[in-house]
């Protein structure tokens, strides 16, 4: 049998046996309390939006693809202002728009010689938009000296605006 010692407010000390039983039904108790707290407040898997959000997330991730979605904006733009507003080389930006197109993110239409790439609905960049919002209003303001992508200050990260 195991002994504890505490020390009470007086000073003295107490030592009191521990039944190994009793402190292993305790914690079984603990642990299924637990356990059935977790599965009340988790999103049932029919319903998480997990599978149907991270390929859409999986493609935004790259920030050349998101410089090109607020390129675009609310209008229809050929490839060569989508260059000019991203200074991506032609290569870069056509690769891109590839995979944006894939994902439904962008659809492409042509005129004459031209192909216009659009937001196959305007809400997107509102989405964009809140995005930005929400997670500058939950991410800790660093100093402008750290830079963590090795690109940009997280205040200019912070203060960038998407439309």
């Amino acid at each position: 049998m195991s002994v504890s010692m505490k020390i009470l407010p007086d000073g003295s000390t107490k030592v009191e046996p521990i039944d190994n039983r009793m402190r292993y039904h305790q914690y079984k108790q603990l642990y299924m309390y637990e356990r059935a707290h977790i599965k009340e407040n988790v999103m049932p898997e029919a319903s998480c939006p997990a599978r149907l959000l991270s390929p859409i997330f999986k493609v935004l991730a790259e920030p050349n693809r998101l410089s090109i979605l607020c390129a675009l904006g609310t209008e229809c733009r050929p490839v060569t202002d989508i260059i000019r507003a991203t200074e991506l080389p032609q290569t870069n930006v056509s690769f891109h728009l590839r995979i944006l197109r894939e994902a439904g993110l962008v659809r492409a239409e042509r005129r004459g010689s031209f192909v216009y790439y659009c937001l196959p609905d305007p809400e997107l960049l509102g989405i964009l938009e809140s995005l930005q919002a929400w997670v500058g209003a939950h991410t800790p303001l660093l100093s402008p000296d750290e830079d963590v992508d090795g690109s940009t200050s997280p205040l200019d990260r912070r203060t960038r605006s998407c439309g």
